[in-house]
């Protein structure tokens, strides 16, 4: 069984990267970005340092993989199609069949390596591997592409008694779900599934199918904003895993208690306002009720923004970003604590 593959990177078209930067939903890439490198106004990016570490380390990846979920990664390759969809998986995950048997591969699975590093690995997947929810909606997006159209196999059937097949045959599988082997240098290893969507897959070849030939094919600059299939399909993605259930209630319940706590907050916060006026240019006030502390602090803050542009020209934007958190740390602007003596002891 083989699988015709062509060096997708090398043709005009979208891709898995590309969809969620002209749905408006990539925080790196705009639309427009994509339109200019598409019609040759903008140089692509040709990675840096973050994704030649990813790239020294894909084998790596694809290893801790196969040895955590005992599957083989059988193809690594890309395809291109209908001249506006193309796609490059990291590979796929099949059953491979006897020569004998007339059949089209069993259930098939997308892989897609990710590595991310240090401190960026935590704000990226989160601390603990909480699921499907975990993963960059970008990410997500990126598989759904890879997910959305059939993949064509050419199937040879033989005879059992001879040696050479007596026919060939394409076979159209569709893939059910998308493995995404995330590798954090924290170091940790994280293996996500995520099932196709057949909604999301629609909506976002169809938008993509209308998006290119309006812009790439009719040369019209696209708007930067996030695009209202945009919006619909991230409320779908990050709404995926939510059972529906009427306001049940314990719901009721719960949607009073948090009214209470929020104004209960805010009358609060006013309140705690109006004591540190009284305390003016103390530190605190006390009486036989107990005391009241408060203390601020004057800090200098680190323009996060514009230390992050200066360090991407030289790092990339990935370092840059693990360089700052590993710089910063938490400030406490200012400290207001109140201790009450209970009645036995303010009595006493």
């Amino acid at each position: 069984m083989e699988w015709k593959t062509i060096d997708a990177g090398n043709y005009p078209g979208i891709g898995g990267t590309d969809i969620s930067v002209i749905l408006g939903l990539n925080k790196y890439r705009t639309a427009l970005d994509f339109w200019e490198e598409q019609r040759g106004l903008k140089e692509k990016f040709e990675g840096n340092l973050s994704t030649e570490i990813g790239l020294a380390l894909e084998e790596f990846n694809i290893k801790k993989y196969e040895q955590k979920t005992g599957v083989i990664v059988r193809e690594k390759a890309a395809e291109l199609g209908d001249d506006w969809y193309r796609r490059s998986p990291d590979g796929l995950i099949y059953d491979y069949y006897q020569p004998d048997i007339d059949k089209a591969p069993g259930e098939l699975i997308v892989y897609e390596g990710k590595t991310s590093f240090s401190f960026g690995a935590k704000r990226m997947f989160g601390e603990e591997d909480d699921g499907a929810s975990a993963i960059p909606e970008y990410y997500q997006l990126q598989v759904q592409w890879y997910m959305a159209k059939p993949y064509s196999f050419s199937v040879s059937v033989c005879d059992v008694s001879k040696e050479a097949p007596i026919k060939t045959k394409i076979a159209t599988v569709l893939p059910s779900q998308a493995h995404i082997s995330a590798l954090l240098t924290t170091p940790d290893h994280r293996v996500y599934a995520i099932q196709r969507d057949p909604e999301v897959c629609e909506r976002i070849t169809q938008f993509a199918e209308h998006w290119w030939k309006t812009h790439i094919i009719g040369d019209v600059p696209p708007d930067e904003s996030k695009t209202d299939v945009g919006r619909g399909v991230s409320e779908r993605i990050s709404n995926g895993n939510l059972a529906q259930m009427d306001e049940s209630s314990e719901v009721q319940e719960y949607r009073r208690a948090k009214s209470d706590y929020d104004a209960a907050k805010k009358n609060l916060e006013k309140r705690k306002e109006a004591v540190i006026q009284v305390i003016g240019e103390n530190e605190g006030v006390r009486g036989a009720w107990g005391k009241i502390t408060y203390k601020p602090y004057i800090s200098q803050r680190l323009n996060r923004k514009q230390l992050l542009s200066r360090l991407t020209d030289h790092v990339g934007k990935d370092v840059a970003e693990d360089i700052i958190a590993q710089s910063c740390t938490k400030i406490q602007s200012e400290r207001f604590k109140a201790d009450f003596y209970n009645k036995e002891k303010s009595n006493g």
